[in-house]
């Protein structure tokens, strides 16, 4: 038996307490332009389990972060699937999507998926879907497919090399030292006093019921406006990511009218170069705090990287003991990772030249996080391929709301290119289209009689459209003769048990739901 890794630690716990749940599968996908020479392919990936030892791990402890080893290696599996020509990307990429879906059994011992399909006779995609208890995010393209196509190009070419890479168990046994060492007291101080003030939540769920189901869409960048972000992100040293981070900071600090954004950072957590030539798990999440007073855009560029030069130095510090040190000070509310910043930037290396190989995510349609900002950066043959996905859980938000925060956040973008001096205060969050809308909206005057009650109009609308909607809060709806209904009978209860006379007062202390207004007009 090996101990897990701490960042591997995190996963097992979570996925123990809900078994069905795929939210922890990650795929990627490669699609392979030009003469592949199929048998050299699969002995390429074949021969995996001899170079890794992550492909010794077998079943997962029930109750206990450890994993057992096989004594001996079982084959490896390719899945191959032929397609006719009538099977279009979209249709394959479904396909995918329902297998990454697909939740795998931790206890069982295999944890991966390899598939290769022949779409045309140059034309295949080789897809890797795994859990993230057997590698993260980096280690499947820039490891293990690096090492695929590495090894399929020694093979075409007849070349006897040899590869190394280092093992991962005896890294993860040794992680486990950080909790006793006084690195692990100092980061939890830093910690605790970063956020030793307390903000509300920005997110806010809508729906009772929890789903982990999630959609996402896609805010795309020509290469012209790809060319302008780059260079404005090169001329005032910050990354990509950080660009996102200031976009955000000022979209939430003003429609929600807070100086303080929290947030969270998937961080790859390899520390050397052993590290990331390693295939496993080393990932986790970093949270993040941005004190966003009154500052210009470029003062807000240099505290983002200074505070990811100071949580940087911290980032061991695990997310499950930042949950709980949160949670031991009841009157602490932050919750930063309820809004993840991502980048992702995916390349791959390798000496294999006469294939044309474009690379791409596939992950589960389920997560714990309500919404997921990526930077997706994509290299295909010198060319560059930028866009900006937005990632919801559907009981948070609706696709509407986020296609209309999708054009809030390329406004601001857009204003950022132009006024780097500015306060930030000042930068526009509303497109004209969305004011133009809300004003239309806004404008309900109309003219009614003068000798008529609200009561009065509303009794005669229930007699013309009684079975017509009149009342919807979130999937609560009431016909005009139920709402009727339902505010009569408040009324006749208010009358027969208080002593109620014309003109007195009454208040209604409630939470906002259909209720609010069957007491109004209840009361009236």
């Amino acid at each position: 038996m090996v101990k897990l890794h701490l960042s591997q630690q995190e996963i097992y716990f979570d996925q123990v307490l809900d078994p069905k749940n795929s939210q922890y599968n990650i795929g990627t996908y490669i699609i392979i332009k030009g003469d592949l020479e199929v048998e050299s392919f699969k002995r390429a990936v074949l021969s995996v389990q001899d170079v890794f030892d992550v492909f010794k791990s077998g079943k997962f402890a029930e109750d206990n972060p450890v994993v057992h080893l096989k004594s001996d290696f079982s084959s490896i599996d390719i899945t191959e699937l032929t397609l006719n020509e009538n099977w279009s990307e979209a249709q394959i990429k479904q396909l995918l999507r329902e297998r990454i879906n697909l939740p795998f059994e931790i206890h069982a011992g295999k944890l991966y998926d390899f598939t290769l399909i022949k779409r045309e006779k140059r034309e295949h995609w080789f897809y890797i879907g795994c859990h993230h208890l057997f590698s993260d995010g980096y280690g499947v393209p820039y490891v293990l497919l690096s090492y695929i196509f590495d090894k399929y190009h020694s093979l075409r070419i007849g070349d006897e090399k040899d590869f190394h890479y280092p093992p991962y168990f005896p890294l993860a046994e040794k992680s486990t030292e950080y909790l006793i060492s006084s690195n692990y007291d100092l980061d939890r101080n830093y910690w605790k006093e970063r956020f030793a003030e307390s903000y509300s939540p920005i997110i806010q769920k809508k729906n009772e019921s929890t789903s982990f189901q999630t959609d996402s869409i896609q805010l795309f960048f020509n290469l012209d406006e790809q060319k302008i972000l780059r260079s404005f992100c090169i001329n005032h040293e910050i990354s990509l990511q950080d660009f996102l981070i200031a976009v955000l900071t000022v979209y939430y600090k003003t429609t929600n009218n807070i100086n303080v954004f929290d947030f969270c950072l998937p961080i790859h957590n390899r520390n050397d170069r052993k590290e990331r030539q390693t295939l496993g798990v080393f990932s986790k999440f970093m949270p993040c705090r941005i004190d966003a007073g009154n500052l210009k855009l470029i003062e807000l560029f240099k505290i983002i990287k200074q505070n990811q030069r100071q949580d940087y130095r911290h980032k061991q510090f695990p997310v499950s003991h930042f949950n709980s040190m949160i949670k031991d000070d009841i009157n602490n509310s932050s919750s930063p990772f309820d809004i993840c910043v991502n980048y992702r930037y995916f390349k791959l290396n390798t000496s294999e030249t006469e294939l044309d190989l474009k690379g791409f995510r596939n992950d589960s349609s389920f997560s714990k996080t309500p919404i997921e900002y990526s930077w997706c950066d994509f290299a295909e043959k010198g060319k560059e391929n930028l866009y900006l996905e937005i990632t919801f859980r559907e009981d948070y938000f609706s696709k509407t709301e986020i296609e209309l925060l999708s054009k809030r956040i390329s406004l601001i973008i857009g204003q950022f290119y132009y006024t780097p001096d500015e306060y930030i205060d000042t930068y526009e969050v509303v497109p004209k289209t969305e004011k133009k809308l809300l004003r239309a909206f806004n404008d309900t005057k109309v003219d009614f009689p003068r000798d008529k009650t609200f009561v009065d109009l509303f009794s005669a609308q229930v007699k013309q459209t009684p079975d017509r909607v009149a009342l919807a809060f979130e999937e609560k709806e009431l016909t005009y003769i139920q709402l009727d209904e339902l505010s009569n009978q408040l009324a006749h209860y208010l009358q027969k048990n208080y002593d109620i006379k014309p003109d007195d007062l009454i208040g209604i202390k409630q939470e906002r739901s259909e209720w609010m207004i069957i007491s109004i007009l209840g009361i009236l």
